[in-house]
C-alpha cells in the first residue's frame, strides 16, 4: 500500500492539447503549432513555454520550456499545495501553453511579427491517496546489462548533452550512478512500470538521440517526454517515445548504449537489471 498522487478530473478548455498521467508525472503533447519560431522573450530560445497556475493564485507553480511536442510535468513540484493544512487543497490546476509565432493569415502565409501566442489550456484536479498496489522504489543505482556484466557510463560528470552513454566494467564510480525514479503503473492492471535514469553528477536523464533504429542514447532534459521507459518483457528497457529497446553490441569497454527493435523473446544484449550503486 503506498501514498500516490493521481490525476481526479481533467477538462479540455481550449486548443489542442494532449493530457494524462504517467505515474507522479503529467504528460502534455500536442501538435505543431502554425507560424510557429524561436527567440520568443522568456522561453529560453525555445518554442514553447508551459506553465502550472493554481486557482487563487497569481504566479505560477511550476514553468518548463522546450522544441519537442511534448513534455512531462513532476507533480511532486506542486502537490504539497494538496497538503491538508493549505487553503488551496481541492482547488484545480491549470496548465496552459503558449508558443513564440506569427500569424496565419488568410493566404496561409506566415505574417507579422514574432510574439508570444496562446496554444491551449487544460485544467485539472489532484488527489492524494492510498492505493492498493507497490510503486517500486530506488535508491541510486546501476544500470547493468546481463549479457556482459557492465554497467551504462557516463564519461563525464556534466554530460554534453550530445554526448553518449557507454559501457564500462562495473566498478564504484559517480559516473555509473544514476537515481531511478519509476513512475510507476496507473492502475492494477496497467502496463508498467515506467522508468525515469537521471544521471547522479549531471542531473540529466537518459533519452535517444533521435526515434531511428541503432540512436544512441544521450543526456536530455528529465523533463523530455523522450526520458520514459517502459518495462518491457524478458529484462528489457523499451522508451515511450521511439518504441525500442535499450542495447550494447559487444563487452568492449567504452561499447555506446543504443536502441533497436523490442522483441518478445530478445537476446541478452538487450537485457538489464538494477543494482545498488
Amino acid at each position: 500500500m503506498v501514498l500516490f498522487t493521481r490525476i481526479v478530473s481533467a477538462v479540455r478548455q481550449d486548443g489542442n492539447l494532449q493530457f494524462s498521467q504517467r505515474g507522479q508525472d503529467v504528460r502534455v503533447s500536442w501538435d505543431e503549432a502554425e507560424c510557429v519560431t524561436k527567440t520568443c522573450k522568456n522561453f529560453d530560445n525555445k518554442k514553447y513555454g508551459i506553465e502550472v497556475r493554481i486557482a487563487g493564485r497569481p504566479d505560477y507553480v511550476w514553468f518548463g520550456t522546450t522544441d519537442d511536442l511534448c513534455i512531462l510535468i513532476p507533480i511532486f513540484d506542486f502537490e504539497f499545495f494538496q497538503n491538508e493544512d493549505s487553503p488551496f487543497r481541492g482547488n484545480p490546476y491549470t496548465i496552459t501553453m503558449n508558443y513564440c509565432g506569427k500569424r496565419l493569415n488568410r493566404k496561409d502565409k506566415c505574417k507579422g511579427f514574432k510574439k508570444r501566442r496562446f496554444y491551449g489550456s487544460i485544467s485539472f484536479t489532484l488527489l492524494s491517496q492510498i492505493m492498493p498496489y507497490s510503486v517500486p522504489s530506488f535508491n541510486v543505482q546501476r544500470i547493468k546489462n546481463t549479457a556482459f556484466s557492465q554497467c551504462a557510463y557516463i564519461y563525464t560528470p556534466n554530460w554534453n548533452p550530445e554526448g553518449a552513454v557507454h559501457t564500462w566494467d562495473c566498478w564504484n564510480s559517480a559516473g555509473m550512478s544514476f537515481n531511478v525514479s519509476s513512475a510507476g503503473p496507473l492502475t492494477t492492471q496497467s502496463a508498467g512500470p515506467y522508468y525515469k535514469f537521471e544521471h547522479v553528477s549531471s542531473n540529466r536523464c537518459l533519452i535517444p538521440q533521435s526515434p531511428a533504429e541503432n540512436a544512441a542514447l544521450v543526456g536530455g532534459e528529465c523533463s523530455s517526454c523522450k526520458a520514459v521507459f517502459l518495462e518491457y518483457p524478458d529484462s528489457q528497457f523499451q522508451n515511450e517515445d521511439s518504441n525500442r529497446c535499450m542495447y550494447v553490441q559487444n563487452n568492449s569497454n567504452g561499447a555506446t548504449v543504443r536502441q533497436w527493435t523490442c522483441y518478445t523473446s530478445a537476446s541478452n544484449k538487450k537485457k538489464w537489471e538494477l543494482v545498488d550503486a
